[in-house]
């Protein structure tokens, strides 16, 4: 039977010179398509989408109920609270406690010591403490004393008067020269005391080295200047760095308050009268 061929749509014996038209070869290649479920990428394209299914569940899900229960508690929102700057509480350092002493203790106050001119160091030529410099001898204007380094408690130079007496304390290491006169140095206490209290409950102080609470008691004064040079007197305090006054005027209301800083009067003496 070699090549016989058939209808397409009916089954019937074809002529030998029949040939299909386009419609018919296009039914032919339609009929023969197989079914989509038959085919390979269908089914590997569902086998991917039940894996990514199965993936993304066990991902979400818990395993255990504490699981569950952190999960729900991250999907809570928490509206976080404004943070508080703590406020920095600020205390004042107390002031240094003042340790008072006596100088040279064993050294009996009133005990003096005569220097000429020329040059000095304390705890050589005289022991350290606090001294009333003297004029003795010498030029009748006075002499001078004035310290070479720097000292604390003497001034880089100082005119002892012969009517005029200069308070000054003298530490181990200090330096100074003497010229134009002979100087007495009498060595006085370093501890409270009234030497400088009047008998009208007044102070009289200078010139020199004098301490609040020490050589006369904290509080608030007039200050005048009542001697020494004609130009006036210079005073400095803790509360008043500097204090410029001409014979007889009179500062009000200065305060003293800390016991231990210096009140240092240069030229001249002052009266300082409590203000009740």
């Amino acid at each position: 039977m070699g090549s016989a061929k058939f209808c397409p749509n009916c089954g019937a014996a074809a002529s030998q010179t029949w040939t299909p038209t386009q419609q018919e070869k296009d039914i032919v290649i339609t009929t023969n398509k197989k079914p989509i479920y038959k085919r390979g990428w269908f089914w590997v394209v569902v086998v991917f989408l039940i894996v990514a299914i199965i993936g993304g569940t066990s991902k979400s899900s818990p395993k255990t109920p504490e699981e569950a229960a952190n999960n729900l508690n991250n999907q809570i929102a928490i509206t976080p609270k404004p943070s508080v700057q703590a406020t920095p509480v600020v205390t004042e350092a107390p002031e240094q406690e003042i340790v008072l002493e006596e100088i040279n203790p064993d050294i009996p106050l009133g005990t003096t010591y005569e220097l000429g001119q020329g040059a000095y160091e304390c705890g050589v030529d005289i022991p350290a403490g606090r001294y009333v410099v003297e004029w003795v001898e010498g030029n009748q204007f006075g002499g001078h004393l004035s310290a070479t380094n720097r000292a604390q408690y003497i001034d880089s130079l100082v005119s002892i008067d012969p009517q005029m007496p200069y308070t000054c304390i003298l530490s181990a290491g200090d330096t100074f020269e003497i010229s134009l006169a002979t100087l007495r140095f009498t060595k006085i206490t370093s501890l409270p005391n009234s030497n400088y209290l009047q008998a009208d409950g007044t102070y009289i102080l200078g010139p020199g080295y004098f301490f609040e609470g020490i050589d006369i008691p904290e509080g608030k004064y007039n200050v005048t200047a009542i001697g020494g040079n004609q130009f006036g007197i210079h005073i400095s305090t803790k509360n008043k760095s500097y204090l410029s006054l001409e014979q007889n005027e009179t500062y009000h209301n200065l305060s003293l308050n800390h016991t231990g800083a210096i009140i240092d009067i240069n030229l001249g003496v002052a009266l300082f009268e409590p203000i009740e």
